[in-house]
């Protein structure tokens, strides 16, 4: 209406129906256990919809964190030396879907309080070491070798015979490169050297008859290089 000029607006009621409501909490909580004693100290975790990492330490559990959200992704951050071995959500039923090799879970959270709360246990375990490397020394017999005829070679400090035309038995190495040498033949010169498999041809010698071979899935004298399998067996081939 219109008083004294002036245009009087009166205030409108917005109805119940389309108020503006705030969705209803629920709580997670993380709990973390180790498989072993060696399992120590703290690890962070990301929760979706919270801003800060969340610590807890081993044999503890965080507080219970508030959510409006129904679901929520809860990742542990890696820990160099420790991976996850199981992830779990109480009560039963909780659990969306989970990754363990990513230590990561997604689980629902109801509406209400801490009592009906989502719980979350993430047991880890020490990183296991790397299987050990193996490598297969291999004779090619070229032009004026009999087959069968059998070579010397030196692998590390470990000797062997090998026969040409075959294999010798995967030998078990530790982490690193490692030499290996033929034993010089009368008549006879060393014309090619290969490494096939998982391995690295580092260097090669034809005329001593040495090659050196990488034959780890984590070299440290050789950072520079890619991780490889250390499961598959290195074939090193000399020919003559």
């Amino acid at each position: 209406m219109v008083v004294g000029g002036a245009v009087a607006i009166g205030a409108v009621a917005v109805p119940a129906a389309y108020a503006a409501t705030t969705p209803p909490t629920g709580f997670v909580k993380i709990c973390k256990v180790g498989a072993s004693a060696s399992v120590t100290g703290s690890f962070q975790f990301t929760v979706t919809g919270v801003k800060d990492p969340v610590t807890v330490p081993v044999g503890g559990c965080s507080k219970s964190i508030a959510t409006t959200l129904r679901r929520v992704t809860i990742t542990e951050a890696a820990r160099s030396g420790f991976v996850a071995a199981n992830i779990a959500a109480k009560p039963d039923g909780r659990e969306v879907s989970k990754d363990v090799a990513k230590a990561t879970v997604t689980v629902k959270v109801p509406a209400g309080g801490v009592t009906s709360q989502t719980t979350i246990t993430f047991t880890n375990k020490v990183t296991p070491p790397p299987p050990p490397a193996t490598l297969r020394v291999c004779k090619v017999a070229g032009p004026g070798v009999a087959k069968g005829q059998v070579f010397k070679f030196t692998v590390g400090s470990a000797a062997i015979n090998v026969a040409a035309g075959s294999c010798g038995a995967p030998i078990t190495l530790p982490a690193g490169n490692v030499t290996v040498k033929e034993t010089a033949t009368a008549g006879l010169a060393v014309s090619a050297i290969a490494v096939t498999g998982v391995g690295t041809l580092v260097s090669s010698d034809t005329a001593s008859g040495t090659a050196a071979a990488w034959s780890s899935a984590a070299c440290p004298s050789t950072p520079a290089r890619s991780p490889r399998s250390t499961s598959a067996t290195r074939t090193t081939t000399w020919t003559r």
